[in-house]
């Protein structure tokens, strides 16, 4: 009886992963790596995907975030109230003149307005992007936003809000003022 030798590239320690012995493959292998992908779809795969809708329909709300949620509200609202007080007094002149200038005027009423009803409601936000800016009303947007953040700054002393809350506006205000300073015109 003449045995065939059988050329592999893969190591012996390779092979003996398969094999118990020399040509007996390891019984069950394919049945036991059935059993540990049915194990771990049930024990991860499908508890994390109803955990959500389970959450939802039982109606389990973190109450910090509807907190934080209001909060947010609450300062956007504060901020945009400072900022239309500022248009009025600073910018009277161009407000009669230039509909630029009522346009931004329009969106912090606007943002008034969302803001009073997302308090009601606690809805989540959208943003809308700014229209193209003239010099001047580059000017007054700028200013806006120094004076925003005269107002957080004071927010921040007082104690009237979260300093988190807070540092994520100025994170606003800082991307704001550069996508006002890298656009042109």
């Amino acid at each position: 009886m003449v045995r065939h030798e059988r050329r592999c590239f893969v190591s012996r320690s390779a092979v003996n992963t398969f094999f118990i012995q020399d040509d007996k493959i390891f019984p069950f292998r394919y049945f036991i790596l059935f059993i540990t992908f049915v194990v771990i779809l049930i024990t991860l795969v499908i508890p994390g995907l109803t955990v959500g809708p389970l959450l939802r329909w039982l109606k389990i709300e973190d109450r910090t975030v509807a907190l934080k949620r209001q909060n947010e509200q609450m300062i956007k609202l504060s901020l945009a109230q400072a900022s239309l007080n500022y248009i009025d007094t600073h910018f009277v002149e161009d407000l009669n003149n230039d509909e630029h200038f009522r346009a931004v005027r329009n969106r912090y009423e606007r943002a008034i307005q969302i803001s009073k009803q997302k308090l009601d409601t606690i809805k989540s936000d959208s943003i809308k992007p700014l229209p193209k800016t003239t010099p001047i009303l580059k000017k007054m947007l700028l200013e806006l936003i120094d004076m925003k953040r005269t107002e957080l700054s004071k927010y921040l002393q007082n104690g009237s809000f979260d300093e988190e809350l807070i540092r994520e506006k100025e994170r606003e205000l800082d991307l704001e003022e550069a996508r006002l300073r890298s656009r042109e015109g």
